[in-house]
């Protein structure tokens, strides 16, 4: 009789992702993440990261009996998103379309304010998006993003925040997330 060979053990897989702590941005595509690479932090609200990667789409091929012969998925919408609390120029200058060359200036009961036009109309922001978990162990690194923003303000007591929803690519090698790990343990394909 056959005997079950245990090759991985409960203890063996714990390598989890247990909250976002940090999200970075790049304008550029990560192909190799051993690579330098230009990057800035964004500020996130600690409930504003939410990420599904989606769940696929089945289709079932059944006989007239009712036997299912074979199924075909198809990838899921991702809903990925981030709720960004900063009107921060780099922010603003990230999420919206700059309409003014210059910035311009106005005084309001003796305190002189500054700052930039922009205008409503959808701005793609492409790039990449690195994001680390709480305990600094693990971090997911989406190769290649498309994504829009959009400025909210609700009377939740939030500060007027980007609600920045992001669709994962596969990069130009055809990898669309990585999963890296403190220790450097390289897992096998």
């Amino acid at each position: 009789m056959a005997e079950v060979t245990i090759d991985k053990r409960i203890g063996d897989l714990k390598k989890l992702f247990n909250r976002v702590n940090d999200v970075l941005y790049s304008e550029e595509e990560i192909t190799d993440p051993s690579a330098a690479l230009t990057a800035s932090y964004i500020p996130v609200g600690e409930d504003g990261v939410n990420f599904d990667a989606g769940d696929p789409d089945i289709t079932k091929y059944k006989l007239t009996d009712g036997q299912i012969w074979t199924a075909i998925a198809d990838a899921g919408d991702a809903d990925i998103s981030f709720q960004v609390p900063s009107v921060a120029d780099y922010i603003a200058d990230l999420f919206q379309n700059k309409t003014s060359a210059k910035a311009a200036s106005m005084t309001l009961e003796g305190k002189t304010y500054t700052g930039n036009g922009y205008d409503f109309s959808p701005k793609k922001v492409t790039g990449s998006m690195i994001l680390r978990s709480q305990d600094k162990k693990t971090v997911i690194i989406l190769t290649n993003i498309e994504g829009y923003a959009t400025p909210k303000l609700d009377d939740t007591g939030k500060p007027l925040y980007f609600n920045f929803s992001v669709s994962p690519l596969n990069n130009s090698e055809g990898v669309a997330i990585y999963y890296m790990f403190e220790d450097g343990a390289a897992t096998e394909p």
